[in-house]
């Protein structure tokens, strides 16, 4: 019961799926702390399936319906910034912020944690939902199931990366708890267990071969991780928002590059 409880405390906490009343009643007939915060860093990618099997849904819903490439590439775009209720685009934005800033670290953690966004957040995020709008529009559909699916658990899973290997910048915040609690190679081994069962099953359904594609997503996902550790010397919760948002974009232009037949 703890297990079921600690992933829907992941999931309300990384989305707007409402599971919070399933949580209390789950809590109270197991008697386990209901708002325990601590080792949920296991359960991310497991939170990036749950989304990315609702994007398929609604993807499945908009071809029914006969939309146009554009149109389901926008509302699926938008669902999927809905779902995670801006959680990591606001972490992009504020990190984006700091560092176009080109102030020292401790300089740039504090634009960082300021609640409104520059001109550089803004842009960021432009680009971003531009590029994942566009790149969903032009995908077959083949490959628009297959991204849906794959990419919120890999966005997640370079987030596990994020937390649970580099240090926290910040004597408090969000993400604290997350990297305080984490177990590194526990946390990543499962991620990557969960991927590699997902990509294997979406292989044979499609008659595809991930392999290359996971592989150098996941590279692409800790080099990301690692560029935040360059400029800022470690992370916070706003560089794991990041990290998400980048990692899923990026991986969706290297499928359209090179995948997408």
């Amino acid at each position: 019961m703890k297990v079921i409880i600690d992933f829907l405390n992941t999931l309300s906490y990384v989305t707007i799926i409402p599971v919070g009343r399933l949580i209390t009643i789950l809590s109270r007939i197991s008697h386990y702390d209901e708002v325990n915060l601590t080792g949920l860093t296991k359960y991310l990618p497991f939170s990036g399936l749950i989304i990315g099997l609702i994007l398929v849904m609604i993807n499945s819903a908009l071809i029914n319906l006969s939309c146009d490439g554009y149109l389901k590439g926008l509302i699926l775009t938008v669902a999927w910034l809905f779902l995670t209720g801006g959680l990591h685009y606001d972490g992009l934005m504020d990190t984006c912020d700091g560092i176009a800033s080109h102030k020292d670290i401790e300089k740039t953690l504090i634009i960082m944690k300021d609640s409104r966004v520059g001109n550089f957040g803004v842009l960021a995020g432009l680009i971003v939902f531009s590029f994942k709008f566009i790149g969903i529009a032009h995908l077959n559909d083949k490959m628009t199931v297959i991204s849906l699916v794959i990419l919120p658990i890999l966005g997640r899973l370079t987030e596990v990366y994020a937390i649970g290997r580099y240090k926290y910048l910040r004597t408090t915040g969000s993400g604290k708890i997350w990297h305080d609690t984490s177990n590194f190679y526990v946390d990543f081994a499962l991620g990557l267990i969960l991927l590699a069962i997902i990509a294997t099953l979406l292989s044979r359904i499609y008659n595809v071969n991930l392999f290359y594609l996971i592989i150098s997503q996941v590279i692409v996902g800790i080099l990301i991780t690692r560029y935040f550790v360059y400029k800022l010397g470690g992370h916070t919760g706003d560089t794991y928002g990041a990290s998400v948002e980048l990692s899923e974009c990026i991986s969706l232009i290297f499928i359209n590059l090179f995948f997408n037949f």
